[in-house]
This record gives structure tokens, sequence and C-alpha cells, in this order.
């Protein structure tokens, strides 16, 4: 009897699962249900930051960009772009290793300072620099003395970003001071650049700082020797200054290095533009604000139309920041204003190669460059060429 009592007693606990596997198996249904909660927590984070980052990029960066002429401003400008925020412009031969430099400034009207640098020629160092410290040497020399002789002098005016300390512009102006031209540099920063005035700029700012560095240089200097050098942004600052003095105190030549025709097509063939052109009003939002009377200052293709001044455009295909197409279309502009004009006085137009990889920034590097420029601003002929 009792035996039957125990096999039966086994027989049931046989038969009723164990607290151990009803625990497993309630355990897998719950971590399949949290497993399927996560996923969908998961899932709904990832659309909301979607959601968020697309209503930012299409729905409050266009309102803001059409209704804040600031931020337009600062977009196209830059100037807060500096990767050299612990580099001393006013010592240039330490900081930028530019040998027997000049560091001033230049009133450019309401009260504003420009910050310049005087490159001198390369035969001039040891005459007025012979310690190799120009900002000593060069305290107490009247500038206009600095000129006494009959080398090239070149005023550049630098694109957005950074300061006249940029890499690519301590290239050029080591290229034209110190290489086979043997000339003069001034450059200067824009207001809101550099050690300029610390205002906001705007496009009748630039010119008007151009308009004053080239009045002061020619307080110095008979025109007729100046030759004016631009860059980027800086070929339309470069365009509206010598069509605003072409009738009265013209340059020895004009110089565009990777220019735009209009700041409308540049603005909309810039790279970061590529993930709105898909956005059905990018016109009305990003095109429209450049259309206004303060951005035709900076309608170079237009402007060109007016400058009697022999032209220098240098672009290089592979230009990435300012495609080579505008450039183009600059020169044809040029070229077409200027069918009843001498020869000297028709745009020449220098194409860089893909294959050389000087993009935007380098075509300093372009071991011909400072003969073809001896030969411009010397006014003999140069053909268009592809290089």
């Amino acid at each position: 009897m009792l035996r039957q009592r125990i096999n039966q007693s086994e027989s049931r606990s046989q038969q009723r699962p164990s607290n151990s596997s009803y625990s497993t198996d309630s355990k897998k249904k719950m971590d399949t249900k949290y497993s399927k909660k996560s996923r969908f927590n998961l899932c709904y984070l990832v659309i909301s930051f979607f959601c968020l980052v697309f209503f930012i990029a299409y729905i409050v960066v266009p309102i803001v960009f059409k209704l804040t002429p600031s931020v337009r401003r600062h977009l196209l400008f830059m100037n807060y772009v500096n990767f050299q925020m612990n580099m001393n412009l006013s010592n240039p031969e330490s900081e930028y290793k530019l040998k027997c430099t000049h560091t001033f400034h230049v009133d450019s009207g309401d009260g504003l300072s420009l910050g310049v640098w005087h490159v001198l020629p390369g035969s001039l160092v040891d005459k007025y620099c012979p310690t190799g410290s120009g900002s000593v040497d060069l305290r107490n020399v009247d500038p206009s003395q600095l000129f006494n002789d009959d080398k090239p002098i070149f005023l550049y005016s630098h694109g957005n970003g950074g300061t006249r300390g940029g890499n690519h512009r301590l290239g050029l102006y080591k290229l034209l001071a110190y290489g086979p031209l043997d000339a003069h540099v001034i450059t200067y920063d824009y207001r809101g650049y550099g050690d300029s005035s610390s205002v906001d700029p705007s496009v009748p700012g630039l010119v008007d700082d151009a308009f004053h560095m080239y009045q002061w240089l020619s307080s110095k200097v008979n025109h007729s020797r100046i030759n004016v050098w631009g860059h980027s942004l800086g070929t339309a600052v470069s365009v509206a200054l010598v069509k605003r003095i072409s009738n009265s105190s013209p340059p020895n030549s004009l110089t565009l290095e990777a220019p735009f025709n209009d700041i409308v097509e540049a603005i909309s063939e810039y790279p970061l533009a590529i993930i709105y052109k898909i956005y059905p009003l990018f016109d009305y939002f990003f095109i429209e604000p450049f259309r206004q009377p303060e951005f035709q200052l900076f309608n170079s293709q237009v402007n060109i139309k007016e400058i009697k001044v022999p032209t220098l455009i240098l672009h290089a295909k592979d230009d990435a920041i300012v495609p080579f197409k505008l450039g183009f279309r600059l020169y044809k502009s040029a070229l077409e204003a200027s069918n009843n004009q001498p020869d000297y006085l028709k745009p020449v137009m220098i194409i860089y190669r893909e294959d050389h990889g000087l993009g935007h920034k380098n075509i300093y590097k372009e071991p011909t460059l400072t003969k073809v420029i001896g030969k411009f601003i010397s006014h003999l002929e140069i053909e268009q060429t592809f290089i």
C-alpha cells in the first residue's frame, strides 16, 4: 500500500512541470516581450532623430536663412572661421616666416582700421632688415621710402574665411616677393577679419576696404605700378574696386585667381548647396536673397564689362569650391566686352588641367606661374591656354 502511494506521488510529480522549468519559460516570454519593446523604442528614437534633422535642415534653416541677413552674411564671408587662432599677425617674421615684412594699419573710413602687411621684395631684405627682424628695423622707416625702386607692386585681396596669414596666401606672397618677380606685396584683412576692426563685414564694406587700401597705396606710388590681385571672394572685391577707379586711376593690371562670375551662381554651385538643390523652394529661400541690390557689387560678369585694364584669369579645372565653368563664363563676358579694345586690353585665361591637382587654393604651386605673371604685368602677349 505504501509502495502504491509512493508510485502515485512520483507519477504526479512527473506530470507536473517543475518550478525551474516554469520559471525558464516565463523568463523567455518576458525577454521576448522586452526585446520587442526595446526594438520598438530604438526604431522610434531613430525615426524621431531623422524627423528632427529633416525639420531643422529643410524647415528651420531655410526660413532662418531667408529672414536673417546677418546669417547670410556670416555664411558668405565666414570671417569667424580661423584655424590660426594662436598666430600673431603683428609678428609675421617669426609666426609666418615672412622675412622683412612691415606691419601697420590703414584707415578705412567710419573710424575703421585695416591690418596690413607690406612684404618687401627679396632683394631688399638685406638692405632694410640686416638683422632679419622687419618689425624692429622698419618701425621708423617712411612707408613711401620702401617703394623707392622700380619693382612690381601687388595689392592682394583674399577670399572668405581665415586671415591674410592663410597658408595658401603665404605661399603666393613668398612666390611674388622672394621669387623671380622680386615684387612688393601689400596684403590686408577686410573689416571683421584678422586684426582689422571687429565689425560685421558687408559687400559694400569689403569694396570700401579695398578702395581705401588702393587710395593709400596710390598716395605712395604712381597707380600705374600697382597690380591688383584677387582670389575667390576677393576676385569680386577686386573687380568692383577696379570698376570704381578705372576712369580716374586705373592699375597696371588685374589678376583674378579662381573667380566666379556672379555671387548668385557661386552660391548655387557651392558644395554645401547640394543637399538643398532637391528642395522645391531652393531658389526662393537660398538664391533670391542674393539678388538684392547690395549683392550686385559682386556681379563680376556685369562689372567686368566696364573695366579697361589688362585682365588675367587663372582657374583650375579641378576647383571644387568655385567650379571652373563660372570662371570661364566671366572670361567670356570680359572677352565680349573687349571687342573694340587694343590687344593688350583683351582678357586672357590660363586653364590648369585636373592632373596638376591645384584645386581652389594651390595655383601658386604651378611652376610656370611667375613667367606668366611676369609677361602679363609687362603687357607682353599671352594667349589663352591649357597648362
